[in-house]
């Protein structure tokens, strides 16, 4: 029963590791699309503005 408590447990620290990294991933995709985004609006604002010019 002991051991089953001790796997248990292990078990459980293991999957909240893999929770924090998967979260952290998660806020990497996001700053990674944030700044994909921001680029695409610089682009076309410059592309805009030599249209204009």
């Amino acid at each position: 029963m002991k051991e089953c408590d001790s796997q248990i447990s292990y078990i459980l620290k293991e999957q909240e590791k893999l929770q924090h990294k998967l979260s952290e991933m998660n806020i990497g995709r996001k700053k990674l699309e944030n700044e994909v985004k921001r680029m695409e609006m610089e682009q076309k604002d410059f592309f805009e503005g030599r249209k204009v010019n």
